[in-house]
């Protein structure tokens, strides 16, 4: 990790870990890895989260 994106990443890590979304959670539309709110791209496949993210 670059070190100017350290900073940011434990932003999000903190607020991933305090339930800070209210996005809701939502399926990989590439491979189907269901992932939490917070996420905005697939952990397991990198597919980013479709405008419309029914669960």
């Amino acid at each position: 990790m670059k070190p100017h994106n350290g900073e940011r990443a434990e932003a999000l890590i903190r607020e991933a870990l305090a339930g800070a979304s209210d996005a809701p959670a939502w399926r990989c539309p590439d491979c189907g890895e269901p992932l939490d709110g917070v996420f905005d791209a697939c952990w397991s496949c990198g597919a980013l989260r479709p405008c419309d993210s029914s669960p």
